[in-house]
C-alpha cells in the first residue's frame, strides 16, 4: 500500500503538499505539463494533431493551488483561459522507464486546470520568445484532492468535463489522450529523472475559453472529487479564508438561525457549503482534524449542516457515525477544552443525536459539565442545551431510536412509538 509522503501544505496557498482521500498528504517535487494530447484540442491550437512525440513545460510547484473557493484573475492578461486536465502524481521514479515501470510509478490522481493567459502566450509564440509568463503565474493550476491511482486501463475510459456557469465547455473522455498517462511518464523519464511527487498534467480536451470574474467554474473526471470555484476580479482579495476558518466564521455568525428551520437560512448554507459537506462525507477533510478548530469544522459538515441541508431526508444522517467518530476522537486529544462553549456544543451534539442510549448519555454528561464550567453570562443557553441533551437521551433510553426519524428513515412505528408521537410532536 502506497503512503502518502509526509509533508505539509496549506488550502487556498501554494499547495507544497496535496491531500489524498482519506487521509494523508503527498509532497510535491516538480509540475509538468503536457501539450496538446488530445487531437481535437491540437486542431483547435493549430498544431497538427498527428502522433508526435508530447512535448513538456514547467509549472512552478506554487502554481499549485488546492480546491479554492475563489481564484482572482491575474494581473496584465485579458485573456485568461481554462484547460481541464487529468492530473497524475508520481510514487516512485527512476530515467528512462518502461512501459510496465512507468504505470507503476504513478500513484495517485486528480482534476486539475492549467489556467493560461491565451493573449500573452499568443505575444511570446509570435515573436519566438518562451511563453513561460503565460502559464506561471500565481495560483495558475488548481487541483482537487488525489485519490489512489486505479490504473490506465480503468481510467481511459473515464469522461473529463468543465463547466462554465452550467454550461458544458469541454467534455472528452481521457481514452482519447494521443498519449496515455504511462506512456507520459515513460516519455518524461527519457529527458529528467522522475522522482516521488512529480505532478503531472496530461493535457486537456477541445473547447478550451475565456473566464470572466464571477463566474462559477467545475471541473470534473467521473470517479475523482471535483473542483469548483469561483472567478474573482483581478482586484479582488487574493488571498481567501481556508474553508475550515470560513465554515466556522459564517456558522457562529448566524446563531440566531442555527435551529430556527428557517428556509432561507438552508438554501444559503446548501448555496455555499453543499459540495463542502459532501467533500468531508468522502473523507476529503479528514486531515482538518488536526487541529482542534479543524475538527470542529469538520464535524459542523458531517452533522449540524447536512440537517439543515438535507431536511426531511434520510441523507440528513448520513455521516452521523463518522462525525461521532471524529467527535469522539476530539474528546480523547481534548480538543474540546481548547474551545469556548458555544463551539464545544458543537462536538458534544453528535452523541446527542445518536441512537445508542450510551451516546445520548455521553451527551448528557458532557453538556453537564459544561453548564458547570460556563460563566454566568452563558449559564442560560448551557442550561437549555443540557436540558434538550436529557430529553433526547429519555427518548433513546426508552424507544432504543427517535420514532420521529422512522418515516424519514422508512421504519415502521410501534403502536407504543404512535401514541408518544401524538403526544410529543416535536420528538422529544
Amino acid at each position: 500500500m502506497q503512503r502518502a509522503l509526509p509533508l505539509t501544505g496549506g488550502h487556498d496557498r501554494p499547495a507544497t503538499a496535496l491531500p489524498v482521500v482519506g487521509g494523508g498528504l503527498v509532497g510535491v517535487r516538480r509540475v509538468w505539463c503536457v501539450g496538446r494530447n488530445y487531437e481535437a484540442h491540437a486542431r483547435e491550437m493549430g498544431a497538427d494533431p498527428s502522433r508526435e512525440p508530447p512535448f513538456f513545460f514547467a509549472k512552478p510547484t506554487d502554481a499549485l493551488c488546492w480546491r479554492p473557493r475563489g481564484l482572482p484573475l491575474p494581473p496584465l492578461s485579458d485573456d485568461v483561459q481554462h484547460e481541464v486536465e487529468l492530473a497524475i502524481v508520481t510514487s516512485r521514479g527512476g530515467t528512462d522507464l518502461s512501459l510496465p515501470a512507468a504505470e507503476a510509478a504513478i500513484g495517485w490522481c486528480a482534476v486539475a486546470v492549467d489556467l493560461t493567459r491565451r493573449d500573452r502566450q499568443a505575444e511570446a509564440k509570435a515573436v519566438g520568445r518562451p511563453w513561460e509568463i503565460a502559464k506561471a503565474f500565481d495560483r495558475a493550476a488548481p487541483i482537487s484532492t488525489l485519490i489512489p491511482w486505479p490504473g490506465s486501463a480503468t481510467m481511459a475510459t473515464r469522461s473529463i468535463r468543465l463547466d462554465v456557469d452550467g454550461e458544458t465547455r469541454q467534455q472528452s473522455t481521457l481514452g482519447h489522450q494521443t498519449w496515455q498517462p504511462a506512456e507520459v511518464v515513460a516519455q518524461l523519464s527519457r529527458w529528467v529523472a522522475v522522482e516521488p511527487g512529480d505532478v503531472i498534467l496530461c493535457g486537456t480536451p477541445a473547447g478550451v475559453g475565456r473566464l470572466a470574474a464571477s463566474q462559477e467554474v467545475t471541473a470534473t473526471i467521473d470517479g475523482l472529487p471535483r473542483l469548483h470555484w469561483q472567478v474573482l476580479d483581478a482586484y479582488s482579495k487574493a488571498e481567501q479564508a481556508t474553508e475550515a476558518e470560513a465554515l466556522i466564521d459564517y456558522w457562529f455568525e448566524h446563531g440566531a438561525d442555527w435551529f430556527s428551520g428557517d428556509p432561507a437560512f438552508d438554501a444559503d448554507l446548501r448555496r455555499r457549503f453543499l459540495p463542502d459537506v459532501e467533500a468531508a462525507a468522502a473523507g476529503e477533510f479528514d486531515y482538518w482534524a488536526a487541529s482542534a478548530r479543524g475538527r470542529l469544522a469538520l464535524v459542523l459538515l458531517l452533522d449540524q449542516l447536512p440537517r439543515n441541508l438535507f431536511r426531511g431526508q434520510a441523507r440528513a444522517f448520513a455521516a452521523d457515525a463518522k462525525a461521532r467518530d471524529q467527535a469522539r476522537q476530539a474528546l480523547g486529544r481534548g480538543d474540546d477544552r481548547q474551545l469556548c462553549a458555544n463551539a464545544r456544543a458543537f462536538l458534544y451534539l453528535p452523541f446527542e443525536h445518536a441512537e445508542a442510549a450510551s451516546d445520548t448519555g455521553l451527551a448528557v454528561a458532557l453538556f453537564a459539565q459544561l453548564h458547570a464550567e460556563s460563566v454566568p453570562e452563558q449559564a442560560a443557553w448551557t442550561a437549555t442545551l443540557l436540558r434538550y441533551a436529557e430529553r433526547h437521551h429519555a427518548v433513546v433510553a426508552r424507544f432504543g431510536r427517535y420514532p420521529h426519524r422512522n418515516a424519514t428513515l422508512g421504519r415502521p412505528t410501534t403502536p407504543e412509538e404512535a401514541a408518544f408521537l401524538r403526544e410529543t410532536p416535536g420528538g422529544f
